[in-house]
């Protein structure tokens, strides 16, 4: 049993649920076999639904493809995404340009979706082109990011010599 609440422990902080079923006070309620579910179980059950909602509620965009076309200059995005039609537009909001731990430089950008509170009824993709022509730090390591947790890294390089200029 032991290994079923450590799964469900590391399920739920997937989600972001920092709950240890294990350690939390339960109030001394009678909970017969008979009568109802084990505590056990009905901290299982708990745990599951808490797991599961936030998933179903919190549906947002993830990445397809992800690539840097030199040709263009351009960060090459494909998004898919739920909602209620295809017409949804992205853009990205970037960070400011720091060293990483590694030393080199990195930046992060966060994904906009122009209709974020669209019913997620339906599965659309498109592909979006991000013009990094004002992309100052270069070469960078970019980490895309779309909530919650959805993350996507890549290398930028230097700028094109027809750009440069």
């Amino acid at each position: 049993m032991d290994a079923i609440w450590s799964r469900l422990d590391e399920l739920g902080k997937r989600q972001g649920l920092a709950v240890n079923m294990r350690n939390i006070q339960w109030p001394n309620v009678r909970c017969d076999r008979a009568q109802g579910l084990s505590h056990r179980a009905l901290r299982a059950f708990v745990l599951v639904v808490a797991a599961v909602i936030p998933a179903q509620i919190t549906w947002a965009t993830t990445f397809g493809d992800v690539h840097y076309d030199p040709n263009t200059d351009q960060l090459v995005v494909t998004m898919i995404y739920r909602g209620t039609n295809p017409n949804h537009v992205f853009s990205l909001k970037w960070g400011h340009c720091k060293t990483g731990p590694d030393g080199s430089p990195q930046i992060f950008a966060n994904v906009i979706d122009s209709q974020w509170d669209d019913a997620a009824q339906n599965d659309y993709q498109t592909t979006t082109r991000f013009n990094l022509g004002k992309l100052k730090c270069r070469p960078v390591n970019v980490t895309l990011r779309s909530a919650p947790r959805f993350n996507y890294q890549l290398q930028i390089p230097a700028p094109p010599a027809s750009v440069q200029q």
